[in-house]
């Protein structure tokens, strides 16, 4: 509609003419991540002594050069015998989430199937190389709106995010839904006060796959035999394999295929979100070893809601059913059955019970009955009471009934009491143990236990009881430059004493550094000149810079923003510095190398002149510019050509002197000082 006298023109559109506004409400990778591929290498080393008399030592060591890893571990038992760990070589390809391996690589194939450790090739789809990415079908929202609104998203009734869209239709996606069954709201409101709601159900599972999204694992290679004292020779080849694509949101479905000499093993899995909620898994296989041919299937089934959880599983085994990791002559189940019902009786009580049964080709059946009841007293107290009955093969049925109490005492600190009643003992005992802080401290636990067990009859006549005490020291220290444990157990006559160092040696930035065991990932924070500093992981302090103002932290995640700052109190003030905290994303067993720029900073004084056709001027009341480093420095000239300038670093930086009678650039250089104030005298610039 056109208004000829105002001028105006007046449109009326449908809103979903208009386009769609998406707000996507899933955790976004962090702004200013940085994907560091520095070169950096560590060695972490272990040495525990049992009892005075025997010793054990344990080494790891890895090489990082931008997305590869060259990595090793070796052992040395009580025995003396040394034996190589794992070794391999790991190529990441972090924007294609594909990890390939060259040497030992453990993986499995699925409920059905079989787990080795190989040594050969490997290639896998591993979403931990993006700890942001999604892979599963995650829950949305949409409608359209008139006029400019407010939008309230609710979850369940709890209010988690509020919105404010345009005109036209919305599309709100990756909301943050728990597992389960829930309900999914979006309250509208708009300029005039009408409200509107629009509501959806949800059964949400990370189990499956998202449409289009694929899974898999091939392995290649030699199995590694894994015995007591650590890892063997390699024996025969052997091919694992599988992969599972997400056909739909509510269907994913895929495979597993195992080989190796006289072996073939496979079959299909499955995995479905019901329509009338909760999730099921269907998975089938077939075997043919030798002469010998077997199958294999399963069915299990999980429903969750807030005030309910339900879920039980079936498995079955022929009699030579085989995988690479379980021969046709071997004892296996033949059938495997659990279930299991949750629920809260009140805001602060959770109940479970549980059922299980195995039956066995070669030997008797095992079966589990057990109901567990947590209660949260108050916000320090917590009490567990579970009973469980259980038959095993060769005993008797046998029914516990375990009770506890834990309280937080402050200061990471808890304690526990606890009884524990069997068929033919009873222990009472009293547990108090302190966590290990991220960075430098102290932890510990102490336990002291009664044990009353009752001694088998003689000649049908009770044999009585006997109580034994035994207890339990074991104290933790976090240092700078290692780990350190001393733990000292007895349990009636027996004792047992252990002691362990360990430490990590780590290369990167150009030095060595000597710190705690590595884990993951580690990173050097690095305040070049500057001691004392206090650095932090995540808001929590791990430790000062040393003399050279740097300080290694050896436990970030992989791939995920880990938050290094420091604390800007511990700078000195006459140095600068541009920023206090920075995220780090190091690879896997890999460092980053995390600078915070700092320099001294000093004021600097003097007088300038400037030479115009062999006269000398003083260019009073003029102005000063300095350019250093990217800033820009001024200060206005006296009437002697004197100037003043505030936080200039050292160096030799270009200055233009802006005069009503000329301009002249010329090089001003700030000399090495510790001096908070620096004189430079009288500069001299020749105008051209």
């Amino acid at each position: 509609e056109l208004d000829e006298r105002a001028l105006v023109l007046r449109v009326t559109a449908a809103p979903t003419l208009m386009g769609t506004n998406v707000q996507d409400f899933l955790q976004a990778r962090p702004e200013g991540l940085i994907y560091t591929k520095d070169t950096s290498a560590f060695l972490n080393t272990s040495l525990t002594g049992i009892d005075f008399e025997r010793f054990t030592w344990t080494g790891e060591g890895g090489l990082s050069i931008r997305n590869t890893l060259l990595y090793g571990t070796a052992f040395r038992d009580e025995e003396g015998v040394f034996s190589r760990g794992l070794t391999n070589f790991t190529v990441d390809d972090r924007e294609r989430l594909v990890r390939y391996v060259v040497g030992d690589r453990f993986d499995t194939t699925g409920p059905l199937g079989g787990a080795n450790l190989l040594g050969g090739f490997s290639i896998s789809r591993e979403f931990s190389l993006d700890p942001y990415f999604v892979r599963f079908p995650t829950i949305g929202l949409s409608g359209a709106v008139l006029t400019r609104s407010t939008a309230d998203v609710y979850i369940n009734g709890q209010l988690i995010k509020r919105e404010v869209l345009p005109p036209g239709p919305f599309d709100l996606r990756n909301l943050p839904a728990p597992v389960g069954a829930g309900n999914a709201e979006v309250v509208i409101r708009d300029a005039f006060g009408r409200q509107q709601v629009i509501s959806s159900p949800y059964y949400f599972t990370s189990n499956l796959l998202s449409a289009g999204l694929q899974e898999f694992s091939y392995n290649l290679g030699f199995r590694r035999d894994t015995e007591a004292t650590g890892l063997g020779e390699y024996g025969s080849w052997a091919l694992l394999a599988r992969h599972r694509v997400g056909v739909t949101d509510d269907l994913s479905a895929g495979g597993r295929f195992e080989a190796a000499r006289d072996l073939v093993s496979g079959g299909p899995i499955l995995t479905m979100r019901l329509p009338i909620g909760g999730e099921v898994e269907v998975t089938a296989a077939g075997s043919r070893s030798d002469s010998d041919s077997g199958w294999a299937a399963g069915l299990a089934y999980n429903y969750t809601m807030r005030l309910l959880s339900v879920g039980w599983a079936l498995r079955g085994f022929s009699d030579h059913y085989a995988t690479t990791s379980l021969d046709p002559r071997e004892n296996r189940p033949t059938l495997e059955a659990a279930a299991l019902v949750g629920f809260p009786v009140t805001s602060r009580a959770t109940v479970t019970l549980q059922y299980s049964h195995t039956d066995f080709r070669d030997t008797k059946p095992v079966q589990l009955v057990s109901g567990s009841v947590s209660v949260r007293l108050t916000n320090r107290a917590n009490l567990f009471v579970t009973t469980a009955y259980s038959q095993q093969p060769g005993s008797k049925p046998d029914t516990t009934v375990f009770t506890g109490l834990t309280v937080y005492l402050g200061d990471s600190t808890t304690g526990t009491v606890s009884n524990q009643v069997s068929r033919h003992q009873n222990t009472s005992a009293l547990e108090v143990q302190r966590s290990l802080p991220l960075g430098e401290g102290l932890g510990y636990r102490v336990r002291a236990a009664r044990v009353e067990q009752d001694q088998p009859q003689v000649n049908g006549r009770s044999g009585g009881s006997d109580v034994e005490f035994q207890g339990l020291a074991d104290v933790q220290y976090q240092g700078p430059f290692g780990f350190y444990e001393a733990a000292y157990e007895r349990n009636g006559s027996r004792n047992s004493s252990a002691l362990t160092g360990a430490f990590g040696l780590v290369a990167i930035g150009g030095g060595l550094h000597l710190s705690r065991p590595v884990q993951d990932s580690y990173a050097l924070i690095n305040v070049p000149g500057v001691p004392g500093v206090r650095g932090s992981l995540n808001n929590q302090e791990v430790g000062r810079t040393d003399s050279r103002g740097q300080l290694l932290v050896p436990n970030l995640l992989p791939y995920y923003g880990n938050r290094l700052s420091i604390a800007d109190q511990d700078i000195p003030i006459d140095y600068r510095i541009e920023a206090t905290d920075r995220l780090a994303g190091p690879p896997v067993k890999g460092g980053s190398v995390v600078t915070f720029p700092a320099r001294r900073v000093q004021a600097v004084m003097g007088a300038v002149v400037v030479e115009i056709d062999g006269r000398t001027v003083t260019p009073a009341y003029g102005q000063l510019t300095v350019t250093a480093e990217g800033q820009t420095y001024e200060s206005p000239i006296g009437r002697d050509g004197e100037f003043y300038l505030e936080n200039l670093p050292r160096g030799r930086y270009s200055a233009l002197i802006d005069h009503k009678d000329a301009s002249c650039r010329f090089t001003l250089e700030t000399p090495a000082s510790t001096a908070s104030l620096v004189d430079v005298g009288t500069v001299r610039c020749i105008a051209r």
